[in-house]
């Protein structure tokens, strides 16, 4: 299910991954001295024409927030997750066919994960 991906950038403390389709992507992350992300983050169906589902399982804390975006970088929608596993279900029907961004953040802002969401008619 879905390509692989086409393009991978790290930083010291994060990394991006750029293709189409990325259900599953396993982070492990340094966000601080001792703490290493190792979050799960699924995000389908992508494309997706109604509703987008992320299961979220955080590990090593219980918080973040999902923040989808338009092109332009406007919030189209934010979402907190308060517990260590998470299903949350974006409605998108009433959005244009386009493309979208996914964001992932820990409660410090920092990424865990970035997804290109791309609306269907």
């Amino acid at each position: 299910m879905g390509e692989t991906a086409i393009g991978t950038v790290s930083e010291t403390s994060r990394m991006y991954t750029v293709g189409f389709n990325q259900p599953i992507i396993i982070r492990q992350n340094l966000l601080s001295k001792n703490v290493i992300n190792r979050s799960v983050i699924k995000v389908f169906p992508n494309p997706v024409k109604d509703i987008l589902t992320v299961q979220i399982q955080l590990v090593n804390f219980n918080s973040a927030k999902i923040i989808l975006t338009n092109i332009f970088g406007e919030t189209i929608t934010e979402r907190s997750v308060n517990t260590a596993l998470s299903t949350i279900n974006i409605p998108l029907q009433n959005l244009i066919a386009g493309i979208y961004f996914l964001r992932a953040l820990d409660l410090n802002g920092n990424l865990l994960s970035n997804y290109k969401i791309i609306k269907a008619n």
